[in-house]
């Protein structure tokens, strides 16, 4: 190692006091006389280049230019002009200044930490707490090969990479744990992959540049947790190839690792995100449920209106339950689309498919034809989430979902299975709500829970589609819908039809409150066979002048077992109740009217049979017309209790309270076929 003898600045004096111009430094190999040359300059001590005189001639003011000494093994010997020798100093250099240049230097340099109880160290031991390619050699330039020098330092310990990029240009297997620091990362390039066993600790920012085939494969049970910025993703930047280096650097990042964390930032893509791993979480910052998105949300933004923005599960039906993939995680994303949806495209901001086992929390999808499609699915929990439509659709005639059960694939029972949909809601803003629909099941569908969600403004707020089976097999069993609240539907709050002959949906405490011009608060359709339930709750009519509580409708084909029990319907003014066709139902609503004059409390049109109707009707002075209207001599075997009716709250008095074909029945007894029991009065 080079070192500095003199800088050229200082003169010698001679003995007299005067300069000593001419005066000679000679130099030699230290413990002989052997001539050995200094140097103008450190570069040309260590090249052994440009030497300078040997013996080295003071100047006209005594001084000699700079002496670079190649190491510390050198003799000097100070000469007059005319050689008389003044002073030998062998070796040249003070010992300690050439061990300190050395590559021992460092161990003779004491350290110590700042604080109480830190313990003296050498500053080698200090430095060698840290290990990085440097040591070995890496240049960190992009283009020179490092991989040896990366080897090397492996085989030391666990090191760190500095600012730079370092290539590696043939595949490597990386023992230790590594830590990036800020501006490091490693080129990895077309057909190279780079293997970490240990750990890596990396800031948020990229740190794999890989380009055509080239790979990083991390350790994912030593690494749970990592960032698509360590493949180049750039959040809020939408320019450029930026969406396709989004998809490319999430997708790297679900096939390394387990927990994929995104900024609280937007995330622009051109192609979908598919998770195709079990055991994955994506997960970002929890978005705000209100009309925008809070400061600092996590935002999945599709770049066009035809793609899926967020796939979770396979392409296709892997053919067996045990085959799904299982136990993925999505938490606290907004999933939406920068542009209108394409009608014709039916595309989705969330589909789930194929998967076992999952869970999507604070998640919202919107902007979409779909808002969330759930196809094969069983044993998901979907908990606060949100699907939502603001702007229309382009290029046909508009629709929305916002929570949809597909149920063409078979899947054990039926196509979703155990899929619970817990305290989420849609909402449906749209100038034209044509084809809204909130939540929807359709096809087969077994376990399915929609326990305390609510729809806004949607033309159908929940609508449950059977498969329509005439005999049992089980695909529409155990339908749940448990506390929804129902808000400012233009059509029908809730719409159930087609249902199997198995199939079974149990509506427990609604709230429905519709808008002006809705049909009905629960529209049952039961023509193909099954059982539906509804306890409890409020349907507040207020709204609409036109829209029934609940209409019960076989189309002609006697079909119904619909069971009402303690329903309170409120200001009806089109009617409580109305059954057409309907067989085997049994009616116990509470109808109130405390405002209005409205209609029946319950009506019967067409064929009815085999149905149990006692309503109660409360409210004020004659605020029902009837409390059991029969539209016809057609039914047969009904019973029609009629103790609950408040004589006082039907226009006309009890003489009203029943009446059939228009024929007031005042009497208990057989009427036909039917039953007439209870208080009359």
């Amino acid at each position: 190692m080079a070192i500095l003898f003199d800088t050229g600045i200082f003169s010698v004096v001679a003995s007299g006091g005067g300069v000593g111009a001419g005066w000679k430094l000679a130099f030699y190999t230290t413990g002989t006389t052997t001539p050995r040359n200094t140097y103008p300059t450190a570069a040309d001590a260590t090249a052994g280049t440009n030497p300078n005189t040997n013996p080295v001639v003071a100047d006209a003011n005594g001084r000699f230019p700079a002496m670079w000494l190649a190491d510390a093994s050198y003799k000097v010997i100070l000469k007059t002009n005319t050689d008389v020798v003044k002073t030998t100093r062998d070796p040249a250099v003070d010992p300690f200044q050439s061990d300190i240049a050395g590559s021992g230097g460092a161990a003779k340099i004491g350290f110590l930490q700042a604080g109480t109880g830190a313990v003296a160290r050498s500053v080698e031991s200090k430095l060698r707490d840290t290990v990085s390619p440097e040591d070995f050699g890496a240049v960190s330039n992009g283009t020179t090969d490092d991989r040896a020098a990366i080897a090397l330092a492996d085989a030391a310990g666990a090191f760190v990479f500095t600012a730079g990029a370092y290539k590696i240009a043939s595949n490597l297997t990386i023992a230790n744990n590594v830590r990036f620091e800020p501006g490091a990362s490693i080129v990895v390039p077309t057909g190279v992959t780079v293997t970490f066993s240990g750990y890596v600790d990396a800031w948020v920012a990229q740190i794999f540049q890989c380009s055509g085939t080239g790979k990083v494969v991390l350790n994912a049970v030593r690494n749970k947790v990592g960032f698509p910025e360590w493949w180049g993703a750039k959040a809020n930047d939408s320019t450029g190839s930026v969406p396709a280096n989004n998809v490319l650097a999430i997708h790297a990042e679900l096939a390394a690792l387990q927990i994929i964390d995104l900024q609280g930032s937007d995330y622009f893509i051109n192609a979908t995100i598919k998770i195709l791993y079990p055991n994955r979480h994506l997960r970002g910052v929890s978005s705000i449920y209100d009309s925008v998105y809070g400061t600092g949300a996590t935002r999945l933004l599709m770049t066009d209106g035809t793609t899926d923005v967020l796939q979770v599960g396979p392409d296709a039906n892997p053919g067996t339950i045990a085959q799904f993939i299982e136990g993925v995680k999505v938490t606290g994303i907004a999933v939406a689309r920068t542009v209108a949806p394409v009608v014709a495209s039916a595309c989705s901001a969330i589909r789930a498919q194929f998967i076992l086992e999952s869970y999507f929390e604070d998640v919202r999808g919107d902007e979409s034809m779909i808002g969330w499609t759930f196809n094969g699915v069983v044993h998901a929990i979907v908990n606060r989430c949100s699907a939502k439509r603001t702007s229309a659709g382009t290029g046909g005639t508009d629709s929305w979902k916002g929570f949809y059960a597909l149920g063409a694939s078979g899947v054990g029972a039926g196509g979703n299975a155990s899929l619970y949909i817990s305290y989420s809601h849609a909402d449906d803003t749209r100038a034209v709500k044509t084809g809204g629909i909130g939540f929807y099941a359709d096809g087969k569908f077994t376990d399915c829970f929609w326990i305390h969600c609510e729809t806004v403004s949607s033309a159908v707020g929940m609508e449950v589609n059977g498969n329509s089976a005439t005999s049992n097999d089980f695909g529409n069993t155990d339908m749940t819908i448990i506390h929804p609240v129902v808000d400012q539907f233009t059509v029908v709050g809730i719409y159930i039809h087609n249902m199997g002959a198995s199939g079974s949906v149990s509506i427990i405490e609604p709230y429905c409150g519709p808008a002006p011009g809705a049909t009905a608060a629960i529209y049952a359709f039961t023509n193909k066979g099954g059982a539906i339930n509804v306890t409890g709750g409020q349907l507040v009519m207020g709204a609409s002048t036109s829209a029934v509580g609940v209409i019960i409708e076989a189309n002609g084909q006697k079909s119904g077992a619909v069971y009402i029990n303690g329903t309170i319907i409120s200001e009806a003014t089109a009617g409580g109740v109305v059954l057409s066709d309907a067989t085997n139902c049994r009616i116990m609503p509470i109808v109130q009217n405390d405002t209005i004059t409205g209609g029946p409390a319950v009506k019967l049109n067409n064929a009815c049979l085999a149905n149990i109707i006692a309503p109660i009707v409360k409210g004020k002075a004659s605020g029902s017309t009837y409390g059991i209207q029969v539209g016809g001599t057609t039914d047969a075997r009904n019973e029609y209790n009629l103790t609950g009716i408040d004589s006082g709250t039907i226009a006309g008095g009890s003489g009203n309270k029943l009446v059939r074909n228009a024929v007031q029945i005042v009497a208990t007894g057989l009427t036909g076929t039917n039953l007439a029991s209870g208080v009359m009065t």
